[in-house]
């Protein structure tokens, strides 16, 4: 089903964002301005149109994003292998992401990433971590209208990735995803 998934927003990307090139980007917003994660707002709409598509995973996300009501847009902390593509493993993503969180005592951190000062783009992770397949972390600015319901409710993500330095990574909007995973999106309960 994840082969078939992947093989569906792979074949709606590519025949669709010719006609959403145009789109607007959102502004950075004045919190940024003096932020490094402000590249995303000057290589993100390069990394929609040229990016490549691949899963990603959040690792940590600013607790307000899982909420529908709350109109903030916010940060977060995406895992993804860095070779991309459907052959990587969404199980082994989240056995990554299981690790780290077990590095980091399995806490809720003190603070949301959206008020650290630490930002990282394409942190490449140790294979003792990493397992075999080379992986890497980037912060990234979650855009809630490219999430269905406006909401954060899974881990398991379609992101695009650039694939030059910094590595910026941004959630797939939502005009690509297929029908079903929107439906299957829709139906997580809150912070799945």
């Amino acid at each position: 089903m994840i082969d078939d998934l992947f093989s569906t927003l792979r074949r709606r990307y590519h025949l669709r964002h010719w006609t959403w090139q145009g789109a607007k980007f959102p502004p950075c917003p004045e919190w940024l301005e003096n932020d490094d994660l402000k590249v995303f707002f000057t290589r993100g709409p390069k990394v929609l149109r040229n990016g490549q598509l691949t899963w990603g995973i959040v690792v940590l996300a600013d607790r307000h994003l899982h909420d529908p009501k709350d109109p903030r847009d916010g940060v977060a902390e995406m895992l993804y292998a860095t070779r991309g593509g459907a052959a990587t493993s969404i199980e082994h993503l989240l056995g990554v992401r299981a690790r780290l969180q077990e590095l980091a005592g399995n806490s809720e951190p003190e603070t949301d990433p959206s008020h650290s000062s630490e930002r990282m783009f394409g942190e490449v992770l140790p294979d003792w971590i990493a397992q075999g397949t080379p992986c890497a972390v980037s912060t990234t600015y979650v855009i809630r209208n490219h999430l269905p319901g406006r909401r954060l409710a899974d881990y398991v993500v379609p992101i695009l990735m650039s694939q030059n330095d910094p590595k910026v990574v941004a959630i797939l909007p939502v005009y690509f995803w297929p029908k079903y995973f929107v439906a299957q999106w829709l139906n997580l309960p809150r912070g799945s």
